[in-house]
């Protein structure tokens, strides 16, 4: 069995939808919610989850008042099985693929996480049920294969990909958000640092099949950009923090010793901020579409090239629960 963290705020249109998604599939793995949310979103929250709670496992646990950071943290004593994801409100997890994810990890010691690949769609006017109006590639589902946790946080730092969404090995998704802790900066905390201490702490997989769809939506909570980041009153001791747990990390992993762990992060780390704050520039908008509706076209070809193998079936499911098909 495996489990499924769900953190959410304010959303249980989202919620409820997610786990309409996972009740009409028969889902029998562990399923726990981190709830932020205050008044109506917490009691509709409830009641739908003693509904469901007939079908699947669901932990509801109470995070009133908690930033995601927070919520993650109080969810990690309750996480009892080998491996762990987690989604947000507004996406799916392929329960086949999730499956496929942990097989992978039992029969490959030397990698720490996995997953596939993922979507992202767009519904008209951003209902929780409505048309689905675009479909783009998501392109952060990262494959990380060096051979040493400097390289692979190398890899990882200049060609930044989003893990915390991949299937872990629940001793490492408890690990990395311990040695994240003390990181005064909440892109760095909720997001950036888990993901390289992944790297640090073994391989990544991206399998061939579909794992991932989400939703991109106005109601988003979204992570300050680098350009805060560096502006920020604390920077100096987050930077610093930063540079401290993954020099460590990467002594401890690779036999070397801390000094020089730390040239090498610091080095890699340096070159990511530029690269970030370079990516944050305003560019000139294109007079047409043709680049991006060529991408568009690419990527629905792939979905449908998909078919024989079940990813259009998976991708049709989820379709299905955004459009409003399953309650």
């Amino acid at each position: 069995m495996h489990t499924i963290l769900i953190p959410t705020k304010d959303r249980s249109d989202f919620l409820t939808r997610l786990l309409s998604y996972y009740k009409a599939l028969d889902w029998d793995g562990m399923i726990i919610i981190g709830d932020s949310s205050d008044g109506e979103h917490f009691s509709k929250a409830k009641e739908y989850i003693n509904h469901a709670g007939k079908v699947l496992k669901i932990k509801h646990i109470d995070c009133k008042g908690m930033s995601i950071r927070q919520a993650h943290e109080k969810l990690l004593p309750h996480i009892e099985t080998e491996y762990v994801c987690t989604i947000t409100d507004g996406g799916f997890l392929v329960p086949g693929t999730i499956n496929k994810c942990a097989d992978f990890l039992r029969s490959h010691p030397d990698y720490g996480v996995a997953s596939g690949k993922g979507l992202l769609v767009r519904t008209e006017n951003d209902a929780v049920n409505g048309k689905i109006c675009d479909i783009t590639e998501y392109a952060s589902m990262p494959s990380i294969e060096g051979e040493t946790a400097a390289q692979r946080l190398t890899e990882e730092l200049s060609d930044y990909g989003v893990t915390v969404y991949c299937v872990y090995r629940s001793r490492i998704w408890k690990e990395i958000w311990k040695e994240s802790a003390n990181i005064p900066n909440r892109s760095l905390s909720e997001e950036v640092m888990l993901c390289l201490l992944t790297a640090v702490a073994g391989k990544v997989k991206r399998l061939d099949d579909l794992y991932m769809v989400r939703q991109i939506h106005n109601r988003r909570t979204f992570l300050p950009m680098t350009f805060e980041w560096i502006i920020s009153p604390q920077w100096h001791q987050a930077y610093n923090e930063c540079v401290e747990v993954l020099s460590r990390g990467i002594a401890r992993k690779d036999c070397v010793d801390q000094e020089s762990a730390k040239e090498i992060v610091s080095k890699r780390f340096r070159a990511f901020l530029i690269r970030s704050l370079a990516n944050e520039l305003p560019r000139p908008v294109l007079k047409n579409n043709t680049i991006l509706n060529n991408i568009k076209r690419g990527v629905r070809l792939v979905v449908k090239r998909r078919a024989q193998d079940g990813y259009e079936n998976d991708l049709g499911f989820i379709k299905r629960s955004i459009e409003g098909g399953i309650k």
